[in-house]
């Protein structure tokens, strides 16, 4: 058995779990700015697309 008391195993548990909580909010918060670049990037697309579509014949 270890020579750790329950209070700092408890501790520890918790500051696992915060360091979990850091790296999950740091995780969603680059899947939505992955998320806000697709849309970006598919309204620039849309954007072209009807530029495109608007222009006359040569």
């Amino acid at each position: 058995m270890s020579s750790k008391s329950i209070e700092e195993r408890v501790a520890g548990i918790e500051e696992r779990q915060k360091s979990m909580k850091i790296r999950q909010d740091e995780i969603y918060q680059v899947v939505r700015a992955i998320e806000h670049s697709n849309q970006v990037g598919r309204s620039e697309m849309d954007n072209q697309g009807i530029r495109l579509s608007c222009q006359s014949p040569p």
